[in-house]
């Protein structure tokens, strides 16, 4: 079964529920395995590749779901052309050659070009991570 968002939440979902929902297309358990392909390439056709993507070798396929959202407000001045602050998350699966993975970065911040190298950067350790682990199973 794929998690509806808490109300308690605002209406966002947790990284562990996206995670479920990549889980559930990956594993063909929900849609059928047909259509769990289809919904991962389509992810895999995003056109954000400042995050995840970003973190990995450029040949590297990633199905993923990004999301942006802008915060405008300043509650001394009650000018909402003001920027309070940005979220910036990627979440998605990151298919290493040895050992595909689900990544979600979840941020917050007023500088978007600093939420993007964040995620980049995690998502580079993560890889880094994976390879090395892998290097030393075999």
């Amino acid at each position: 079964e794929v998690p509806y968002p808490e109300i308690s939440l605002g209406d966002r979902y947790t990284t562990a529920q996206y995670s479920h929902i990549f889980r559930v297309l990956y594993n063909g358990t929900y849609l059928s395995r047909e259509y769990s392909e289809k919904a991962l390439e389509l992810l895999s056709q995003t056109k954000f590749t400042e995050g995840i993507v970003a973190g990995v070798p450029v040949e590297t396929l990633v199905s993923h779901k990004f999301g942006v959202k802008t915060i405008l407000s300043d509650e001394s001045t009650k000018d909402s052309r003001i920027l309070s602050y940005r979220e910036l998350h990627d979440c998605g699966i990151v298919y290493h050659p040895e050992n595909p993975y689900f990544i979600c970065i979840m941020t917050k911040g007023d500088d978007f070009d600093q939420l993007q190298s964040v995620i980049k950067g995690v998502s580079e350790l993560i890889w880094n991570y994976v390879s090395e682990v892998q290097g030393k199973t075999e």
